[in-house]
């Protein structure tokens, strides 16, 4: 399951802006495309690992560019692709 919310949430992040929200100072921040590009998502898409080794959490999309990207992507075959990778046996 963790290895689906990975692809999917790299799926959106080539359609919307990525954003990591910082708690302590209340802001949210948008992290580069070309950075993001070259990252990998972790954990179930809980966090960001960057290309220098550095971890993104508190991600967020916001709504309207979620909303977007979902419309984009109901148009493809990832919706099918990712029911039929979740339906194989993993294994354990």
């Amino acid at each position: 399951m963790q290895r689906t919310l990975n692809q999917l949430a790299r799926a959106l992040a080539s359609l919307a802006p990525i954003h990591s929200y910082d708690a302590v100072s209340g802001t949210m921040a948008e992290i580069d495309g070309a950075a993001l590009q070259s990252a990998r998502f972790h954990r179930g898409a809980a966090a960001l690992v960057m290309a220098d080794g550095s971890e993104q959490k508190n991600l967020m999309l916001q709504r309207t560019d979620l909303e977007a990207a979902i419309g984009i992507l109901q148009q493809t075959s990832l919706p099918g692709a990712l029911k039929a990778a979740h339906s194989r046996p993993t294994g354990d």
